[in-house]
C-alpha cells in the first residue's frame, strides 16, 4: 500500500509505480507464502481455487493499466485506499 505513493514521490511515473510495486509484491508473496507453508498455516486446496481468477484479474488489470492516464490511476488508487480504510475501520 505505500510502495506506490513512495516510488511516485521519489519520481516514477503512476504506471511504472503500480507495476514496480506488483513486481517487489511478487519475491515477497512466494517468501511469505513458504514461511506459512513450513508452519502449516497454508490450506493448499482453498489457495489452489483462487489462483486462475489471480491470474486472469493481473492480466485484465495490467492491459487495462495501459489504457488509463496517470492521473486516472491515482485517482482510482486513491479511491481503493479510501474504501479499503474504511472496510478496516468497519470491522
Amino acid at each position: 500500500m505505500i510502495a506506490v505513493p513512495m516510488l511516485e514521490k521519489g519520481g516514477s511515473e503512476a504506471k511504472k509505480a503500480h507495476a514496480t510495486s506488483i513486481a517487489i509484491t511478487l519475491p515477497l508473496s512466494v517468501i511469505s507464502g513458504l514461511v506459512y507453508f513450513k508452519g502449516g498455516s497454508l490450506d493448499f486446496s482453498q489457495a489452489v481455487k483462487f489462483i486462475p481468477l489471480g491470474i486472469v484479474g493481473a492480466a485484465v488489470g495490467a492491459m487495462l493499466m495501459k489504457k488509463l492516464s496517470n492521473s486516472l490511476l491515482k485517482r482510482i488508487f486513491g479511491a481503493l485506499m479510501i474504501i479499503a480504510g474504511v472496510r478496516i475501520f468497519m470491522k
